[in-house]
């Protein structure tokens, strides 16, 4: 990627439209998929690297990433609470999400924080919050915390650093991504053994899962 095209190209955007760009990159990120082809990372760090040329303020900039991934986040989580969990209800997989309920959501706060850190678990991990009816207290604070925490880092990633830098910060976003998600899918993994020594529970297939407390 030829980083200096690239601020070439949308230095003028980010100069008139920065924040709105950082807000709506990283919204539809987690409600449209769009993070696959262009992450909200890469405009957080864009921006972050104009804000040090005093184009744009960085606390808004860091606010903006803030209340897009927050935004994206929970229009999600509902789509998953209030749809997709019905038609899982309806599915043969229902019995599945009974059985692990309590287990994601005993072990689903650190899963929450951990994902904003990639890109691609950030595509899943909201809308299945909602799915298994993660409490709404719990929910809110570990992503508002974690949205927080990921705005701040990346926009100071991409104030404190140089045009040469960010074409290494843009490219290494991937695998700081893949780290992470590597991380969770080893926590996966560890849970479904944890999960798979437990005796499963006699019921009926096609009970609603059952909310915790709020």
């Amino acid at each position: 990627m030829d980083v200096s095209k690239l601020l070439e190209i949308v230095g003028g955007y980010f100069n008139t439209w920065g924040y709105l760009l950082v807000f709506f990159g990283t919204l539809f990120e987690n409600t449209l998929y769009l993070g696959l082809l262009a992450p909200g990372v890469v405009f957080v760090l864009m921006a972050g690297f104009y804000s040090h040329n005093g184009a744009l303020s960085l606390p808004l900039v860091m606010m903006s990433a803030w209340l897009g991934t927050i935004s994206g986040d929970n229009i999600s989580f509902w789509i998953g609470r209030v749809g997709w969990s019905r038609l899982i209800r309806r599915s043969r997989f229902n019995q599945q999400v009974l059985l692990y309920q309590d287990k994601l959501i005993e072990k689903g706060g650190r899963f929450v924080l951990v994902a904003h850190f990639s890109s691609y678990a950030r595509l899943v991990i909201p809308t299945l919050a909602g799915i298994i009816h993660f409490p709404l207290k719990q929910w809110f604070f570990w992503d508002t915390f974690g949205a927080l925490v990921w705005s701040i880092s990346y926009g100071l990633i991409g104030y404190l650093i140089g045009s040469e830098s960010l074409e290494k910060a843009l490219g290494g976003t991937n695998t700081i991504g893949l780290i992470f998600l590597g991380l969770i899918i080893l926590w996966i993994i560890s849970l479904g053994i944890e999960l798979s020594r437990m005796k499963p529970e006699t019921g009926d297939e096609n009970a609603s899962p059952d909310p915790p407390p709020e």
